[in-house]
């Protein structure tokens, strides 16, 4: 794992999706900087508007009375700041005034200078789907001309994979993706909750492997292959290796019965990441063999279910684990008996 910089969210504004109002005034504002950055945080992120679905615009003005003195006050005692904004004259009163960085939002207006942080932008797409494309890519991206930047950190991604309505509840979730972004590459994580991010990172390498089992279906297409595929995308995963596999077996559809007749298995699985994280990486495989939900429980070119993971036990519309309906399915538990059991 490299080492990352741990980037704490400072939003200086009345309406952000998660706190707005909770920094509202420069002292309020500075005073939780510090408190970032004293949890461990190598950057402040500071920012003056909210760029949450529905937002209301705010122009250069007004979003410099409200960031210029925290950006003051902070660069003044030596931190490393970054402004986002999609406002050009900002960025140079902000750059002005000491800050480090710009997180540039939108791309409206044109860079002077270099590149530092690459950010893919997750919340900005439409999908839930195309957040997990861009999850899928973060290998990719990592690998390119410059640092990756992650900032999923309360988002409604990271709603959609907990089962978690409110924003402020989201930290747990958040951490753990914060860490899956790091293992696949990213140099900076964009967060709220700095304590809980450091945990996960600084004790990663000690944290323990956890089995899992997971069911695997495919009914379209070359589905032998689909199903080998999918084990080798799960044993490329990060601090993720399958340990072993049951045979395949063909069965009618049960639940929606006027379709192609499935292939089944079920793998064991040693891993290292945590719950949320693990669960992302399911997901964002069966978006990248070309899943299509077009109804529950029909056709689909692969099927991952979460069946066990170590003890664990977790209840969401989202995510159910152990999986909730795994005893009643003859097509999971002839195979997962056997994956057991050798």
């Amino acid at each position: 794992m490299n080492d990352p910089l741990i980037m704490g969210i400072v939003n200086v504004t009345p309406d952000s999706f998660s706190d707005g109002g909770a920094f509202h005034t420069p002292d309020e504002a500075v005073s939780h900087a510090l408190r970032l950055v004293e949890a461990g945080a190598d950057i402040i992120d500071v920012g003056g508007e909210s760029t949450r679905p529905g937002y209301t615009p705010l122009d250069a003005d007004d979003e410099l009375l409200r960031i210029l003195a925290v950006v003051m006050a902070l660069t003044s005692r030596g931190i490393c700041v970054s402004v986002d904004t999609r406002h050009e004259e900002t960025a140079r009163v902000a750059l002005d005034a000491g800050a480090t960085y710009i997180n540039r939002i939108f791309h409206l207006y044109d860079a002077q200078g270099d590149i530092a942080a690459i950010d893919p932008g997750f919340g900005y797409v439409d999908t839930y789907e195309e957040d997990l494309a861009l999850w899928a890519s973060l290998d990719e991206l990592a690998r390119g001309e410059y640092p990756l930047m992650v900032g999923v950190s309360r988002k409604r991604f990271v709603g959609r994979i907990s089962g978690i309505a409110d924003p402020v509840d989201r930290d747990e979730a958040s951490a753990q993706l914060a860490l899956a972004a790091v293992l696949h590459g990213a140099s900076i994580v964009r967060v709220h909750n700095v304590v809980l991010t450091k945990h996960y990172l600084d004790t990663f390498a000690e944290s323990p492997n956890i089995i899992a089992y997971i069911a695997l279906g495919s009914n379209l297409g070359d589905r032998d292959g689909y199903l080998k595929r999918a084990v080798e995308h799960i044993n490329a995963l990060p601090a993720t290796s399958v340990v072993a596999q049951s045979r395949v077996i063909e069965t009618a559809a049960q639940y929606v019965t006027e379709q192609p007749d499935f292939l089944n298995a079920v793998i064991r699985v040693q891993t290292k990441l945590p719950l949320f994280a693990f669960f992302t990486e399911l997901q964002a495989i069966e978006v990248v063999m070309g899943r299509v939900k077009e109804y529950d429980k029909g056709p689909r070119t692969i099927d991952l279910d979460l069946l066990i993971y170590g003890d664990s036990t977790y209840t969401t519309p989202e995510l159910t684990v152990p999986h909730p309906l795994m005893h009643e399915r003859d097509f999971v538990m002839r195979p997962l008996e056997e994956v057991i059991l050798s």
